[in-house]
């Protein structure tokens, strides 16, 4: 059963990954960054996260190439820390294929 309260690993998580990362501002309805998918889904993994951008760098570009591949649209977040991919869900889905 899920819930929507946050979960004790996404507490935590959210005091390693700043917000920038997680939703910046601007991200378009339908999309997720690589960091905002893994809070959402697998927030312990991101305990293990503390490089800022370069922590998921390998999956954004996986995520990247993915959406190449299924011909599905992704865009680029300028968030002031750097500049990350957003993406929709089937394409984070296979970025991170242990997910729900």
């Amino acid at each position: 059963m899920h819930s929507d309260k946050p979960s004790l690993y996404q507490s935590k998580a959210r005091e390693y990954v700043p917000d920038w990362l997680l939703a910046p501002e601007g991200l378009p309805p339908g999309f997720e960054t690589c960091w905002g998918f893994l809070l959402r889904t697998e927030p312990w993994v991101l305990l293990d996260v503390s490089r800022g951008i370069a922590g998921l760098s390998e999956e954004d570009q996986k995520a990247r190439a993915l959406s190449r591949r299924y011909r599905e649209p992704f865009v680029e977040v300028d968030t002031g820390g750097g500049v990350i991919g957003a993406f929709t869900r089937p394409v984070l889905h296979d970025t991170f294929p242990t997910n729900p």
